[in-house]
């Protein structure tokens, strides 16, 4: 699936997608790094359901990741994706 469609879906049930930068952590500083990677926010609590160590920089899925994340959450919500 597109990026385009991976954030219509989400927010079709209340996330957001996010892209950047990814942002590793080791022993507690950032590397950063070229790598594109996403999180995820849930809209009802502002905050990232994965995909940051700190809520700000780090992109830690790939866009299989969320899609991966989106199918599961349709399915609780006995939604079809």
């Amino acid at each position: 699936m597109n990026e385009r469609n991976i954030y219509k879906k989400a927010r079709a049930i209340g996330f957001s997608v996010h892209k950047g930068k990814v942002h590793l952590l080791d022993k507690g500083y950032p590397i950063f790094s070229d790598e594109v990677g996403y999180t995820v926010t849930d809209n009802s609590l502002n905050v990232n359901v994965w995909g940051s160590y700190n809520g700000l920089l780090d992109h830690l899925w790939s866009l299989e990741d969320v899609e991966e994340f989106l199918k599961s959450e349709y399915s609780k919500r006995e939604l079809i994706f």
